[in-house]
């Protein structure tokens, strides 16, 4: 009974998670008042009209509508940073999809070669709080932020940047002093796997490096721009 009781109130009310996302991303001068007229009517005009189900899902379109809206209206610049990623790795798993497979280009430590070395030195390039400033500045919009700290953040990103590319680079001479070693005694298979490794490195390497000069664009035309 109680149950029952349950599932009728949870569906007499707007779903939790759409209006979790609406108090997250509206503006606080307007979130109680554009939140309680979208509660009023679904409460008092679709529930009615349509039922629960269609009512919840008027209440989801409605709660994406308004977020998408808000969002890019106050954080566009955000925004177009973050699709540009999506969009990056969709492509790239399309196209390895359509190659053959998406496993065939995940390599841990060909991601691990480019990565790590890579954001190391940007940091010995500045420091770990231009790390922690980076993905703050780049991923939220700040306000009164001092030149040099935008700055910094920045050249973090264009030297981890470059040297993603440098670490592919790097992968490649790695990948084929390896095919030599295996010249006394060639193999197919070891040719090949040496060959596919470090020409992958390679294009993590281009891949990173073009994400993070995006994202040491962003800082720049943010923060940085007279």
């Amino acid at each position: 009974m109680a149950k029952h009781r349950h599932r009728y109130l949870k569906e007499k009310n707007p779903p939790s998670l759409a209006m979790a996302i609406l108090y997250v991303s509206l503006p606080a001068r307007i979130r109680e008042q554009l939140v309680g007229d979208l509660v009023e009517e679904f409460g008092n005009d679709k529930l009615q009209k349509y039922g629960a189900l269609k009512a919840r899902l008027w209440f989801w379109r409605q709660s994406v509508r308004s977020s998408c809206l808000y969002l890019w209206k106050g954080k566009g610049d955000v925004m177009a940073l973050f699709l540009s990623l999506v969009i990056f790795f969709g492509v790239s798993l399309v196209t390895g999809y359509a190659s053959g497979g998406v496993e065939q280009f995940v390599n841990l430590a060909s991601l691990t070669i480019v990565l790590v070395p890579a954001i190391v030195l940007g940091m010995g390039a500045t420091s770990f709080q231009a790390l922690k400033d980076s993905i703050k500045l780049a991923f939220t919009d700040q306000a009164n932020i001092h030149t040099e700290t935008a700055n910094q953040a920045a050249l973090f990103f264009r030297v981890t940047a470059r040297h993603c590319l440098w670490m592919g680079i790097y992968g490649v001479v790695f990948g084929w002093i390896g095919m030599l070693l295996f010249m006394n005694e060639p193999t197919d298979f070891q040719i090949a796997r040496s060959l596919g490794v470090s020409l992958l490195t390679l294009l993590y390497g281009i891949g990173f490096q073009a994400v993070f000069y995006t994202a040491e664009q962003r800082l720049i035309g943010k923060y940085m721009a007279s």
